[in-house]
């Protein structure tokens, strides 16, 4: 029996706080000494003002704290240091799912019942958690063999992550193309630098996708 404590981050709450923050920072600058668009600054403090207590409210109001134990037959799991725990059969988990990308990692757990068990933990509003060594508690127990005693369920199966998959080889080639296609544009002879400045958030995410597919491939090997 294996105890982790997992720092998850409510999507549903985080928008709600995004979109009612872009909503009053629509509404409040017309109030402002200056009209719309007669003083940037103005403006740029509003947003700049609303970035951080969305930052600071969703740290505060959309991160929950969960204690997981896995044990051999059973998982545990509990919201926070008070709620009652909610007991969940191994037998009744159909397949677990983990993916990681740009800084937020997704636990899923699929039940027989059609219901979903979502952990996701973004290490920009999160504390550091145990989410990592509880998918490998998960794989390891999974792939034992089924006369160890150790297995969780015979029926439960692991979901192959996004990019240990063949498609997304195939998409990072496709958009290395665009990439260098939209690079040559941007940089090349007949250049336009109004629009070459939108291209290093292009660069970003793709050596973000390219260090997510080196990792996939680096624990392939190593299983």
């Amino acid at each position: 029996m294996k105890s982790y404590t997992i720092q998850t981050l409510h999507v549903g709450i985080c928008l709600a706080l995004l979109l009612v923050l872009a909503v009053l920072t629509i509404s409040i600058f017309p109030l402002l000494p200056y009209g719309w668009g007669s003083h940037k600054l103005a403006f740029l403090a509003v947003a700049l003002l609303a970035l951080v207590l969305f930052h600071v409210l969703t740290k505060k109001l959309a991160v929950r704290r969960y204690h997981v134990v896995v044990a051999d037959d059973m998982l545990q799991i509990r919201a926070g240091e008070t709620a009652p725990a909610r007991r969940v059969p191994l037998s009744e988990v159909v397949s677990f799912g983990y993916n990681a990308f740009s800084g937020t990692n997704r636990l899923r757990l699929q039940l027989h019942s059609g219901e979903k068990i979502v952990f996701r933990h973004n290490e920009h509003f999160c504390a550091a958690d145990d989410l990592e060594k509880l998918v490998a508690d998960l794989e390891a127990r999974a792939f034992q063999a089924p006369d160890s005693g150790t297995r969780l369920s015979p029926a439960m199966k692991r979901e192959t992550p996004f990019f240990e998959k063949p498609i997304a080889t195939v998409v990072g080639i496709g958009f290395a193309i665009v990439l260098f296609y939209l690079s040559w544009k941007a940089f090349g002879p007949d250049s336009n630098s109004r629009k070459s400045g939108s291209l290093f958030t292009l660069y970003g995410f793709g050596l973000a996708y390219v260090g997510a597919w080196l990792n996939a491939r680096r624990k392939n090997t190593a299983g």
